[in-house]
């Protein structure tokens, strides 16, 4: 059973939201990885120099500050693409759904079909049943025709032969009616 081409191009849709979910989070992570590398490497140097620069370390603990707050809001983006992937997920979930009772439907579809070609089936059978009846039928008829036309033509034959014989009966009479009236 092949999936309908509406179907396909929703699950091609939500695939391509998923690739540009993973790549945002991808780029998101990143850039998360790349700031908490660098607030490291400041951290470190911080920490070297801390003994030689007292008066430094505020600035360097601003500067952290910032990496928090700029953590905080690579951490905010990474909740709104959890969310976006929930949404997504629950579209899934919904198509998944979708697909479910197209799937019964194109089940029953198919009980129907093959119901419908098992009803085909006697139907072709029931004509080639009929061919056979009406070919049987026309065999006899045709038989039956040439036995009328056979029977026709002897008819034919007789009536012609009876016309002769009337002609000749009248003849007869008109001469006995004849010999009548001379004998009378």
């Amino acid at each position: 059973m092949q999936p309908s081409d509406q179907t396909i191009e929703i699950l091609k849709g939500i695939h391509d939201e998923v690739r540009t979910l993973r790549s945002d989070t991808n780029a998101g992570f990143a850039e998360t990885h790349a700031l908490v590398t660098q607030t490291n490497e400041r951290i470190d140097q911080a920490t070297a120099h801390i003994g030689q620069l007292g008066g430094r370390i505020d600035l360097t603990n601003e500067r952290v500050d910032q990496v928090v707050g700029r953590l905080d809001l690579t951490n905010g983006r990474i909740e709104q693409v959890a969310a976006r992937i929930d949404l997504t997920n629950e579209r899934i979930e919904q198509v998944a759904g979708h697909l479910d009772r197209t799937n019964e439907r194109l089940d029953t579809a198919t009980t129907q079909i093959a119901h419908v070609g098992e009803r085909l089936d006697e139907t072709n059978a029931r004509l080639d049943r009929l061919h056979r009846r009406q070919a049987d039928a026309e065999v006899r008829l045709s038989t039956e025709i040439v036995a009328v036309v056979a029977a026709v033509d002897r008819l034919s034959d007789v009536l012609l032969e009876d016309r002769a014989l009337r002609r000749r009966v009248d003849d007869h009479e008109r001469r006995l009616v004849a010999v009548e009236k001379r004998v009378q």
